[in-house]
């Protein structure tokens, strides 16, 4: 059986595997979320800091902008950046809100 890229995606975007419900502007979105660690090494002493990030479905995102509201385990992050990677999903980059 061929598998769809709809199907595809809704095994990759199923809540009780990899991904997790997320709040974006007050709806909820399954999205998966990553918060690595990101060597710096533009300078001359490499900087260790902390990425946070959700792989989305795009149709999810449609309308969310940079500094939208995310909340994501009881922490309120802010939207930096958004990067679609031309298969139906982005990565958005996010920002601890201050």
């Amino acid at each position: 059986m061929i598998e769809t890229q709809e199907s595809i995606l809704n095994d990759f975007f199923d809540d009780e595997e990899f991904a997790e419900v997320v709040t974006i502007n007050g709806n909820e979105v399954v999205a998966i979320f990553d918060n690595e660690n990101i060597i710096d090494e533009t300078g001359s002493v490499p900087v260790y800091r902390r990425t946070a990030m959700l792989t989305v479905r795009d149709s999810d995102i449609y309308n969310v902008k940079q500094n939208d509201i995310v909340v994501v385990r009881d922490k309120v992050y802010k939207v930096k950046t958004i990067e679609p990677d031309g298969t139906g999903v982005s990565s958005v980059y996010l920002i601890i809100k201050q």
